[in-house]
């Protein structure tokens, strides 16, 4: 009797996976038959996936087209990722865990003449994540802050000076020496088209630099310039006309800039936060977006690190250390950082990367203009603290 071994262990990962996903679908259908005719109704158009028709379509580039054309789509694992996450409201990380091989293929990223695969950080567009390719989006009804809901800090902090001398003593990444005539600092903006409130467009993002974030990396770059330090600010809008591979076509734009000048050393991404208004933490964020400073509302802001880059603890020690200069000067304006769970964001190519968010959707554009003066200050202090 011949024994025939799977050389491609892959293949029979993927095998399990669809198993173990035809094996969801039955039991769903199982147990709806006990639940009521409005929930039969809306489940019905979440299981009937034709599943089996989806693998052959996988396999099958005659099936494939047949498919396509049936349901729009590219994949049938997209389509089936799509059905978990958005329909059954099944959360991505659990779905990512326990069938790997079905969201791993299902995020493959497309090759195009932007660059290769292998130009793309895995899941690094599921952060900030906005659904299609349309100029703008509805912000839809969101909230002002009342003026209750507003934390004074401005006269607890301590001044600059007192600042500068007190960041001897605590700990901070390694220093870099740089020469002072030419930029060493690089803002630019994977996601240039986030906007704040009130936009004039109505939407979650604008083309016009005056309502984005490249407003925002003005203010930085304008008020770091007078402190002293040289800033190179990219205007290069990375997520239009496509939202998609915005991280990739940012790398590119990083890496041109880095072979360009060896004395840029200082990577800022600015963008701003997002959250629906149906979002269970909305009245949280709402609340934790704003502080008072002089008598006058300022959007807090952020560092996100995420977990898959190589250099991450380098990386959060830099944003842990900008952090306790912002609470030295203005406690409570700077937030604790994020760690993504996945997605490295182009930080690896600088151990001196962040990626900042500054306010977010619920803030104004005044409000964050004026965190942008804060952030500067805040910088300006930190650097002077670790470049030579």
């Amino acid at each position: 009797m011949k024994v025939y071994y799977v050389k491609d262990r892959s293949i029979i990962y993927i095998v399990a996976a669809i198993v173990c996903l035809s094996i969801i679908f039955t039991g769903i259908r199982i147990i709806d038959k006990f639940e009521t005719e409005e929930k039969v109704e809306k489940t019905v158009e979440v299981v009937e996936l034709n599943v089996f028709t989806d693998l052959i379509s996988n396999s099958n580039t005659f099936f494939g087209n047949v498919y396509k054309n049936k349901y729009d789509k590219e994949s049938f694992l997209i389509n089936i990722k799509s059905k978990l996450i958005g329909k059954l409201n099944i959360d991505k990380n659990l779905i990512k865990t326990q069938l790997p091989a079905i969201i791993n293929m299902a995020e493959e990223p497309q090759l195009s003449s932007r660059g290769s695969k292998k130009d793309l950080d895995e899941n690094e567009e599921t952060f900030h994540q906005i659904q299609g390719d349309t100029d703008y989006e509805a912000l839809g009804d969101i909230s002002f802050i009342g003026e209750e809901e507003v934390i004074e800090v401005g006269n607890l902090g301590i001044s600059k000076e007192k600042a500068l001398e007190k960041i001897k003593n605590i700990d901070k990444p390694k220093s870099i020496s740089v020469a002072k005539n030419k930029p060493y600092i690089m803002i630019y903006h994977t996601h240039a088209t986030e906007a704040y409130l009130p936009n004039h467009d109505g939407g979650f993002r604008s083309r016009d630099k005056n309502y984005n974030m490249i407003k925002i990396g003005d203010i930085i770059t304008e008020k770091l310039i007078e402190k002293g330090h040289p800033v190179k600010h990219i205007e290069t809008t990375h997520d239009y006309p496509s939202y998609n591979a915005s991280y990739s076509r940012a790398r590119s734009t990083i890496e041109k800039e880095l072979k360009g000048e060896k004395n840029l050393r200082v990577l800022i991404d600015i963008h701003r936060d997002g959250v629906s208004p149906g979002a269970s933490y909305y009245d949280r964020i709402k609340k934790e977006s704003v502080v008072q400073i002089d008598g006058k509302k300022v959007g807090t802001f952020k560092f996100v690190v995420g977990n898959d880059t190589p250099n991450k603890d380098k990386v959060l020690q830099f944003a842990n250390y900008i952090k306790s200069v912002s609470d030295m000067m203005y406690p409570g304006l700077c937030l604790k950082p994020i760690i993504k769970p996945y997605g490295k964001f182009n930080q690896y190519l600088s151990d001196y990367s962040l990626l900042m968010e500054v306010g977010s959707n619920v803030n104004t554009l005044e409000e964050t203009e004026r965190t942008a003066d804060y952030v500067s200050e805040i910088l300006d202090v930190a650097l002077k603290g670790m470049v030579n």
